[in-house]
Parts: structure tokens; sequence; C-alpha cells
């Protein structure tokens, strides 16, 4: 799946609300029209967002990015909140002293993504996630997981574990012959025809 422009945008926008939520108002986030005239991206004032050095371009992605300001003002000023007073992490998960900020987040995301804040757990890492996914799967011997022969090793390695213990089968599907020629039709169908009555999951 390919990021457009437009849902970039959104991306960027949906980050910036981040600093809204922080517990300490004091400081507002910095905010810079992302749209110009007639609603088009500013591309510039985008770009701005990130602290890139700019004689590089920069194609990295996944923990290998730079945050839009708006995030790494956040991040410092939880990492200060956290430095002041360890606690503070227990007290704002559990307690309405400081105005529940993870109920706020996952209404924020259930609101971007869809869905309900019910349904988002927060994790601390992505390989984290999938490991509590996969073992908190609830399947048997003659079951199986349906996964991709294109994951990450994080992924595969965490059903490898969950199907050991549970005794489970593994199927691994491509979802395309050639990348520059894959289709979401396709894919969508080489899924979709993947699934039988023992599968348990697929991911």
């Amino acid at each position: 799946m390919t990021l457009g422009r437009r849902q970039l945008l959104k991306s960027l926008v949906a980050a910036s609300l981040f600093p809204a939520i922080r517990l300490d108002r004091s400081s507002p986030p910095r905010s810079r029209p992302l749209l110009g005239l007639g609603g088009d991206p500013d591309w510039l004032a985008i770009r701005d967002l990130f602290p890139l050095a700019p004689d590089w371009t920069h194609l990295s992605s996944f923990l290998f990015v730079s945050h839009p300001k708006p995030v790494a003002e956040a991040i410092d000023h939880f990492r200060k909140k956290l430095d002041s007073d360890p606690m503070w992490i227990e007290i704002a998960a559990f307690t309405d002293a400081e105005g529940r900020p993870f109920a706020a987040m996952k209404r924020a995301l259930a609101e971007y993504t869809g869905g309900t804040p019910a349904e988002i757990a927060c994790t601390s890492n992505t390989t984290t996630a999938l490991a509590m996914v996969y073992h908190g799967l609830r399947i048997r011997r003659d079951q199986e997981i349906v996964t991709t022969e294109h994951d990450h090793y994080s992924h595969h390695e965490s059903i490898r574990y969950a199907a050991a213990r549970s005794g489970c089968g593994v199927r691994y599907i491509p979802l395309f012959d050639t990348p520059a020629a894959a289709r979401a039709d396709q894919i969508v169908d080489r899924i979709a025809r993947a699934i039988t009555p023992a599968t348990r999951a697929v991911v």
C-alpha cells in the first residue's frame, strides 16, 4: 500500500494534534499552516517540520525516521515528565489525577484510523505487540495461521514460536509474483483464496 500525498498530510496533521493532549499545557504546540491556498499541501511547511539535513535526499522508513516537530516536542515533554517523576506514568495510566492521557490518545487514534478506543492497545513497540497478539491466540493443533512470504522477521519469528507452542500449522503465501506489477485486487484475491475453514488468523 502506498501513502498518497494527502494521506501523508493527514498523518502529519494528526501528529500535530498529539501535543494538544499534553498534561502541561503551559507550552502551546508550534503551529504553521500545512495547507496553502485552495487547500493544497504546503510542502515547504511540511518539510520544515522535520529537522533533516537539507543536503541529503532522505528515503528512510520504519524506525530510521526523523520525527516532525510536534511529535519531537511531545516526546521531549513526556521524557522530562518521567525524568522529574518516574511514578508519573503509573498515576497517568490508572487514575484521573492527570487527565488520563492514554485514554485521550486512544480516542484520537480511533477517530483517525476508525473503530473504537476499546479496540486499540498501546504497547512499547511493534515487535512486542506482535508477540502479544500471536501468543494470545486461542488456536488448536488442527487450526492454522496464514501469513505472507514478505513479512518482517519479527512477524515470522513470533508466529513460529506461537505455532511451536500450540502445535498449529503455519502457511506462508506470496501476495504477488513481481513486486512492480503487484495490484491491490490480486493481493486481496490471494489472501481470500488462502483462507480455509482451518484458518484461525490471517496476519
